[in-house]
């Protein structure tokens, strides 16, 4: 099975809730259409173009895809950039909020074999009624079970957990940058050094915490450094691990006051998908769908491929 083979394989459509848009009300709203962009890098973007931070949107999008979203503003305006556009579609009452939107509708197109057509069609009426509503490697790639950033920054070593950050963006590197961070973790006890073989190659952003470190000996306000965004999304992929190893209705809760983030909350233990239809052809299947929030479509690409 092969999946993603272009962006437009993969097509996501936020759905709001019905009403949501306005003909009348304080706040704008927009339309973003992105094609291989990630949602938080286009949000950059647009506030430097709106010149405002005060946006409003529902969550991400997945970056290797077509994927529409919406976005609330007190005054904006439409305009395209690179790999993305966004269009005025009404007014609201009110902001997005995070979580703010009722699901997804998908469109996934999939090369496969004589062999997977049979196991989808085996397991299409099996998934129609429902599966466990894991989290996918969206959320959970960022972190490994037992040695994550997020694991270390409990048990309150500040200076490994910073070290499984960098060895979190190394993952995501070209071989040249991989290689200077591959030096750089033999060195770890020397921050200064780690920092200036970097320099250059990584985003100052990047290098922001392990400067830090060097300047201060201080791994705990060094992490302090890392982008709140990016710190939650870390601590969302732990919290995420733990949950897959053991469902249950209740989130696990991950405490960390002195970064002033607590996660906790509810989880469905089943997704049921709506409208799942599903075209064969020869080499090619495509499936549609509609998602509530917070469940993967690539969860239930998995379980029609599943061997049981």
């Amino acid at each position: 099975m092969k999946i993603k083979s272009s962006p437009e394989d993969f097509i996501v459509k936020e759905v709001l809730p019905e009403g949501f848009i306005k003909e009348s009300g304080e706040f704008e709203v927009y339309s973003l259409v992105k094609r291989l962009a990630n949602t938080l890098d286009c949000i950059k973007v647009i506030k430097k173009e709106w010149a405002t931070e005060d946006i409003g949107y529902c969550g991400l999008k997945d970056k290797h895809g077509v994927t529409t979203q919406y976005l609330t503003v007190k005054k904006g305006r439409e305009f395209a950039h690179n790999n993305f556009k966004v269009r005025y579609v009404g007014k609201a009452g009110k902001h997005l909020e995070r979580g703010g939107n009722l699901g997804n509708d998908f469109i996934i197109t999939l090369q496969v074999t004589p062999e997977e057509i049979a196991l989808i069609r085996r397991n299409e009426s099996r998934v129609k009624l429902g599966y466990t509503n894991f989290f996918d490697v969206q959320r959970t790639s960022r972190e490994l079970p037992h040695i994550s950033f997020t694991h270390y920054l409990l048990e309150g070593d500040y200076k490994t957990a910073l070290l499984r950050y960098y060895i979190n963006k190394s993952k995501l590197s070209n071989s040249r940058v991989k290689s200077a961070y591959k030096e750089c973790f033999k060195n770890w006890d020397d921050p200064v050094k780690c920092y200036s073989m970097l320099k250059g190659l990584v985003s100052e952003l990047v290098l922001r915490p392990l400067k830090e470190a060097g300047v201060s000996g201080d791994y705990f306000n060094a992490i302090k450094k890392i982008p709140p965004s990016e710190l939650e999304l870390l601590v969302a992929g732990h919290q995420a691990l733990l949950w897959n190893n053991n469902p249950t209705v209740k989130l696990p809760v991950v405490n960390l006051p002195l970064f002033k983030i607590k996660r906790a909350g509810t989880r469905e233990l089943k997704v049921k998908p709506s409208n799942l239809k599903i075209s064969y052809s020869n080499d090619e299947v495509i499936v549609s769908f509609f998602l509530p929030k917070g469940a993967y479509a690539t969860i239930l690409i998995k379980e029609l491929f599943k061997v049981t």
